[in-house]
């Protein structure tokens, strides 16, 4: 039987051990709502998180030790061991699994690489938009796979019933894929309304690329991009018709 006074501080040190716990948890709380929404939290966030749960579990451990301390003076142990460890887990909170981003990694062409995070309802399409347009790329261009395995997966799947961490997305073979070659200048006088692609100013007089068709005055030669595209295309793969919004000088190329 435990005395009043070792129940007096044992109720003292409950006391104290609840306003921890009450800290921490705002703490938890607080962080999840500045960097929860983060598709790719700061690496610092994630320590911060690990070691805030791991501090709540182990409070949580005390405190229940002081209540079973403080209570085996008043009932025997056997009597209380069952209900407590019942109602520590229905109250327990589940900071460990509820609020962390899953994320889904994605290797690209050309040995590149980006994370999304795993959302209900986004689709791969949707979730790689951004790093596809990045790259020149499309999906109309590509196709994906299950991590590294020759299972393809549709472009509209959502992401959060993919049951793997890894996806790779790769060029299909037999899309026509441009080249980048040396211009080849001529000096051409327009007689109609055009106008430089450098600095966007009528031209009257001044130079074009037979090969790509890009069109500059003399005066803004240093502007001009270094390569040029030429893509060799059948009027059918005109039907990817986003790639045109993509490469804009396909439209200028000779169709073979």
């Amino acid at each position: 039987m435990s005395t009043d006074s070792e129940d007096m501080d044992i109720q003292q040190q409950l006391k104290n051990m609840e306003s921890v716990i009450s800290l921490t948890r705002a703490n938890i709380d607080a962080l999840n709502a500045k960097f929860a929404d983060f598709q790719h939290p700061p690496a610092i966030y994630l320590m911060e998180y690990e070691d805030l749960t791991c501090k709540l579990h182990e409070l949580e451990l005390q405190e229940r030790r002081l209540m079973e301390q403080l209570s085996n003076g008043r009932e025997s142990p056997e009597d209380l061991s069952e209900p407590d460890q019942t109602q520590y887990e229905a109250n327990k909170p589940h900071y460990d699994t509820l609020t962390r981003p899953k994320f889904l990694r994605a290797h690209l062409p050309n040995q590149q690489r980006t994370s999304v995070q795993v959302r209900e309802g986004l689709t791969l399409r949707d979730a790689l938009a951004k790093a596809m347009k990045l790259r020149n790329l499309i999906c109309e261009m590509c196709c994906v796979y299950l991590g590294d395995t020759n299972i393809v997966v549709n472009w509209d799947t959502d992401i959060s019933t993919l049951n793997c961490e890894e996806i790779t997305v790769k060029i299909l073979d037999k899309f026509p894929i441009p080249t980048s070659i040396s211009h080849n200048f001529v000096r051409k006088t327009y007689f109609s309304l055009v106008f430089c692609e450098c600095c966007r100013r009528l031209l009257f007089q001044g130079f074009y690329c037979r090969t790509c068709g890009y069109k500059f005055h003399q005066r803004c030669a240093g502007g001009v991009p270094p390569l040029c595209h030429q893509v060799c295309i059948t009027p059918s793969h005109l039907s990817f018709i986003p790639m045109l919004q993509t490469y804009p000088h396909i439209a200028k190329s000779k169709i073979k």
